[in-house]
This record gives structure tokens, sequence and C-alpha cells, in this order.
């Protein structure tokens, strides 16, 4: 909730639910229902998707999500990819050069 800046109580507002079911839904305790799936996503600004809610029901990552927000989901998941692909190939750089040689971390490092 806190990456989308929306509280438990606006949304439960929103979506005219209780805070509390909001609470069982972010804890796992009960599923988002397929009826108020899209307005969660909707009131996150996207943020969440209906395959994460439900991929039950929307099997596919991009199932659910509006065709004009759905190359914004797209970049956002290859940024995220990219971002992982990078330090995963720092961690098998830094491996490769063994413990004996020290690892430059910026100029914080030089101090």
């Amino acid at each position: 909730m806190a990456r989308n800046r929306v509280t438990q109580r606006q949304l439960a507002g929103h979506l005219k639910v209780t805070q509390g079911l909001i609470y069982q839904w972010l804890s796992g305790h009960r599923q988002v229902s397929a009826e108020k799936v899209l307005a969660v996503c909707e009131a996150t600004d996207w943020q969440v998707t209906p395959h994460e809610l439900r991929p039950d029901i929307y099997p596919n990552q991009t199932d659910g999500i509006p065709l004009e927000r759905a190359a914004d989901f797209l970049d956002r998941r290859s940024a995220k990819r990219r971002a992982a692909e990078r330090r995963e190939q720092e961690r098998r750089d830094h491996e490769r050069r063994g413990s004996g040689f020290p690892v430059d971390h910026g100029p914080e490092s030089a101090a």
C-alpha cells in the first residue's frame, strides 16, 4: 500500500468496504473478491495488477490492465528485470574477482 500512497482507510472508503477487510486482503487471510479486483487496481493507479491480486482469474500478467496502461506496466517490468540482471552480473563479477582483491565502492570508501 505504501508504494502506491493509498492508505488502507482511503482504499476502504473508495471501495465501500471496511478497513478490516483491506487488512485481511493485505495479510493474506482473504482474497480480494472478483468484483473488487479492478477497482483495487484502479485505486492504486494500476501499481497493483489484477494478476497480482487474483492470478486464478487473470492468469497472464497484463490481463485486465487497460491497453493505455499496459505499456507502462511492461516498461516497469522490463526496468525491474534489467536492474535484477545488473545486480546478478555485479555479484558474479565480485565472485570472479575473489576475496583477495579490493572492491571499489566509490568516493565514500576513499575517506
